[in-house]
């Protein structure tokens, strides 16, 4: 596997230009699903630093002219899943199976902060990802309440009770609490999609609890937000007639003048 180390004032942007990569968000992502978990960089680059790189193009997550880091770090919003969508993970080879999702439909992947249901249960859990420290969707700041979930995740918060009373066990004083018991891993997730060997879970996933109840996703966890992509596109006279307090072309030069952070 080939190596960049790092001089004085380098940058993901700089390499990747340097080695004809397409953007830095490649590169930063080759380098972070590839790399031990103490060497993964999510910051700014220091002096002496060793850059994995990418052996040719079939190792940069494209797949049916769409590329997979487009979706994952993209200003635009939130991280979602088509029918061209790559695998990514610990190995770059191409999945032939076909995702059977409507090409008009949008769906997310789940991050740690999202929550859960059980059809048995009255609480709503948070994520525990427990399974890498390698991939966040849409955090600057690499918290970990960003983490992407994958099917292996199987530790709720809060870990005890999760979805509080089971209304499988009824008494006559009230329901019993939550047994939280599972049978196998989440179902239904991404065949195309993986870190470090496990495929990353949907909003449409599911989990079987062997008391009876059937867990699924209720919130995938990301927000969308407003990004340079798409104050750019916008029209101008439609948003000055959502916003008539606003002028929109100044806002959009605004916009524009401000500067990009360098890493994601």
């Amino acid at each position: 596997m080939n190596y960049y180390t790092t001089q004085p004032n380098d940058t993901f942007a700089k390499i990747a230009k340097k080695y004809n990569i397409k953007s830095k968000e490649h590169l930063q992502l080759y380098h972070n699903l590839h790399c031990p978990e103490e060497e993964i960089i999510h910051g700014v680059l220091t002096s002496g630093t060793k850059i994995l790189l990418p052996d040719d193009d079939s190792e940069l997550f494209i797949h049916n002219n769409v590329d997979v880091t487009e979706e994952l770090f993209s200003d635009n919003s939130v991280s979602s899943l088509d029918n061209n969508e790559s695998i990514i993970g610990e190995e770059s080879k191409q999945v032939e199976k076909e995702e059977q999702i409507d090409n008009s439909s949008s769906i997310h992947y789940v991050i740690q902060k999202g929550t859960c249901q059980c059809d048995k249960g009255f609480k709503f859990p948070n994520f525990k990802v427990t399974s890498h420290k390698k991939l966040f969707l849409n955090s600057p700041s690499a918290e970990n309440d960003f983490l992407a979930v994958t099917e292996n995740d199987l530790q709720l918060n809060p870990p005890v009770e999760p979805f509080g009373k089971c209304k499988l066990r009824p008494t006559s004083g009230g329901y019993l609490p939550c047994v939280y018991s599972l049978a196998g891993k989440w179902q239904k997730q991404s065949t195309r999609t993986r870190i470090l060997e496990n495929y990353c879970i949907l909003e449409t996933s599911e989990l079987l609890c062997t008391t009876g109840g059937k867990i699924t996703v209720k919130k995938h966890g990301q927000q969308s937000q407003l990004s340079k992509t798409n104050v750019r596109r916008a029209d101008s006279l439609e948003q000055q007639a959502y916003n008539p307090v606003i002028n929109y072309d100044e806002y959009k030069e605004e916009i524009e003048s401000q500067d990009q952070p360098e890493a994601y």
